[in-house]
């Protein structure tokens, strides 16, 4: 299972965040152990893209002051 080595809101270092991106979509899998479809894993791509624009556009432009999503969120997507 994969386990983020820092909650998203204490991440202040992009790099930090881009790897740990990274490995969530590596081995992210369905509760069944399958893969997720490539469509899937895009769409929460685009989801958390979204997500920072709104935030940036609201002047949340450092990553600790972002109301960033939560490992549950991204599951949550994957599984729609």
């Amino acid at each position: 299972m994969w386990v983020l080595n820092d909650a998203p809101e204490d991440i202040n270092d992009i790099r930090e965040l881009e790897v740990q991106l990274c490995e969530f979509f590596a081995i992210a899998k369905k509760a069944d152990g399958l893969p997720y479809s490539v469509n899937s894993l895009l769409a929460t791509i685009h989801a958390i893209n979204r997500k920072t624009k709104d935030l940036t556009e609201k002047g949340y432009s450092e990553t600790h002051e972002s109301d960033s999503l939560s490992f549950e969120e991204i599951q949550f997507m994957l599984q729609h």
